[in-house]
């Protein structure tokens, strides 16, 4: 359900923009992408730019200031493509300019064919191609023109070159590519999984309290070392190995010592509040170091973080899988074609005409 959700919302917000690319007004002898494209870019961009900076500024979080940056640069890329990524032409030629901002200038009896693909028109140039997007704006002026003058030239059209059937679906689909950038997509979602938990598990956001206290216990349980103050108190140490020699955490208990304690005070909701134990000193002298802490949790955050994304990960490549399975095989078993896809989606369907019984005179 929630598939079929983001599907019609995803072609809503595409429709509404290709509308958009389709009013505006084209300039003379100018092809450009639709200002539709900065706009996504824009708001793509403030996404992930303002949470990257307020949580630079604010946590001094860099971690997961850059893996959100990471993901701005999308944005970024739209906009960057809208500025660059256009082609101006006249009666002699046409120059194009592509994303990095390099031009190269074309003759019209240079051009060897012309590929019209669903969203896209690639008019070809010997081994060099150029990309006409469906949101660009002149497009199909220009691709009207450059018929026209090499008719002239040639006295017959730009010959069109077929369309690549063979690809990783053996060509069962109708729109490929749409299904080649929702991969593309899951596989980002993963990947963003993966640096917001490296961020969230290693880097510290919660302001610790240094406090004087008085242990009357000690123990370990379930790899948690548990101390229980004089006032009933509770502190724990996390993941602490079996090995760890707690010895000189026990001599605060049994000699009675006030020790000074780095903590990170926790609220869990319907449970006793307890602390969490950072730094332990007394007298001077270091009994639990940070470093020693971080070491205790570095193993199970790594266990977190790699279990949490990989199980997205295992199940996104299961779906690109069936995916893929199913397209490739759709000829022999479209029942389970079927499963996966709507009939308008796959290729052995658009050509059948239904079949209407014969009336009886």
């Amino acid at each position: 359900m929630n598939t079929f959700f983001s599907r019609v919302l995803t072609k809503k917000i595409i429709d509404s923009s290709l509308k958009f690319a389709k009013d505006e007004k084209t300039k003379e002898n100018i092809v450009t992408l639709s200002l539709i494209i900065p706009i996504i870019g824009i708001i793509c961009m403030s996404v992930f730019l303002i949470p990257a900076i307020i949580m630079l500024i604010k946590h001094s979080s860099l971690s997961v200031s850059v893996g959100l940056m990471s993901f701005s640069l999308l944005g970024a890329s739209l906009v960057i493509g809208y500025i660059n990524c256009r082609i101006k032409y006249n009666d002699d030629g046409f120059v194009a300019k592509n994303f990095f901002g390099i031009k190269r200038k074309f003759k019209y009896a240079d051009i060897t064919g012309i590929r019209i693909n669903q969203h896209e028109t690639f008019l070809y140039v010997g081994k060099k191609k150029i990309n006409i997007d469906e949101f660009a704006v002149g497009g199909k002026e220009f691709l009207k023109f450059v018929n026209k003058k090499y008719n002239q030239i040639y006295k017959e059209n730009v010959p069109i070159v077929p369309v690549e059937k063979k690809d990783i679906f053996n060509g069962n689909l109708t729109e490929p590519e749409n299904f080649k950038v929702l991969f593309i997509i899951l596989y980002a979602v993963v990947a963003f999984l993966f640096i917001f938990f490296a961020a969230v598990l290693f880097t510290d956001t919660d302001v610790s309290v240094c406090v004087q206290d008085t242990m009357v216990s000690c123990h370990m349980a379930e790899e948690k070392l548990e101390m229980i103050s004089a006032d009933g108190k509770k502190y724990i140490v996390r993941n602490v190995p079996e090995n760890y020699d707690i010895s000189k955490i026990q001599n605060l208990v049994s000699e009675n010592k006030t020790a000074t304690f780095e903590v990170i005070k926790n609220t869990p909701e319907g449970k006793e509040p307890y602390f969490e134990i950072k730094t332990i000193e007394c007298e001077n002298n270091v009994i639990l170091s940070k470093s020693e802490v971080k070491e205790f949790n570095k193993k199970s955050n790594l266990k977190l973080l790699f279990f949490v994304p990989g199980m997205f990960f295992v199940l996104v490549t299961i779906i690109t899988l069936s995916l893929i399975i199913a397209a490739r095989n759709a000829k022999k078993h479209p029942r389970i074609a079927r499963i996966f896809f709507q009939k308008n989606q796959l290729t052995i369907y658009r050509d059948k005409k239904p079949h209407h019984k014969e009336k009886r005179s």
